[in-house]
């Protein structure tokens, strides 16, 4: 965790190593957000939604990334 108490970018990129991406998705607004794909972490108990885009030679530049319960809904509905 950061200095603020919430998940940073080196968590999710550890989670990620670890096996736990659940999905990839375009990001729902192409005309404005083009190529911007979501990547779907599960982090314990919550699912984070990572918003990125590849750059030069497939280089991924994570863009913000914050708990969706929308996801956690989809994804971990049959985990209680």
């Amino acid at each position: 965790m950061n200095e603020r108490g919430g998940i940073g970018f080196e968590e999710i990129i550890q989670s990620i190593a670890d096996g736990n991406l659940l999905d990839i998705k375009l990001h729902h607004n192409q005309e404005q957000y083009k190529g911007q794909k979501i990547l779907y972490v599960q982090m314990i108990a919550q699912v984070y939604a990572v918003l990125y885009i590849k750059g030069y030679k497939d280089a991924i530049f994570l863009n913000t990334l914050f708990p969706s319960r929308k996801a956690k809904k989809e994804f971990l509905k049959d985990k209680k």
